[in-house]
């Protein structure tokens, strides 16, 4: 498994925030079945790009103060985070294809690269 589950503001900091890396933050919540229904495609989206990004689980039941600093008031949401501030937001349950044309469509993959 290569998604960070991000447990409070300090894990969240740590591995998005101040990561040297861009960052996908799954925003889930365990009363959601849309993110049950997504969660095994980001952990194929998280192995698949490992080396190009970190994968970050955060519940925003555990962490309202976090939904809240990002606007986060619905589950699933994705941010992709680019030295410390976002730069795409994703709402919903898609398909992995739209997620991956999400993600590439921010160009970080090809920004982190060079």
């Amino acid at each position: 498994m290569t998604i960070v589950k991000a447990r409070n503001g300090d894990d969240f900091a740590d591995s998005v925030l101040s990561s040297p890396k861009p960052a996908l933050v799954f925003f889930t919540s365990l009363k959601c079945r849309p993110t049950s229904a997504i969660a095994p495609l980001i952990e194929d989206i998280s192995e698949e790009l490992a080396d190009e990004m970190t994968v970050v689980e955060l519940d925003i039941d555990e962490n309202p103060e976090l939904a809240n600093r990002f606007r986060v008031s619905a589950t699933p949401t994705l941010a992709i985070f680019n030295e410390g501030k976002i730069i795409g937001i994703s709402k919903g349950n898609r398909p992995k294809s739209a997620l991956l044309a999400f993600i590439r469509g921010a160009n970080i993959i090809v920004q982190y690269s060079d």
